[in-house]
């Protein structure tokens, strides 16, 4: 089953909402759980970092129907790589010689 993100919305609390297929889930990432994901990643083991920064993030109400779409191949990435994007701000770096 290959479900695909819907939407995605942000409201004034910071809160993320994400539609995956008929799923709704609600995240309020952090500056501190997002350096934690970033940490938390080695070469070897990308994966389970990513399911614990997702379930550090979703609100309370959403923790099961997350972890039913966790255990589907390629949902952990997608799902953070989602949020990640509203959350962090994308800029243009360029180095300068």
């Amino acid at each position: 089953m290959n479900e695909k993100r819907d939407a995605v919305t942000e409201n004034s609390d910071g809160q993320i909402t994400l539609q995956i297929g008929s799923q709704e889930l609600t995240f309020a990432p952090t500056a501190q759980a997002y350096d934690a994901l970033q940490n938390d990643f080695m070469p070897n083991n990308k994966i389970a970092p990513l399911k614990n920064y997702l379930r550090r993030i979703v609100i309370k109400d959403h923790r099961q129907a997350l972890d039913m779409l966790l255990q589907k191949p390629g949902m952990p990435a997608a799902i953070a790589t989602a949020v990640n994007d509203e959350y962090a701000p994308s800029i243009e770096i360029t180095v300068k010689k």
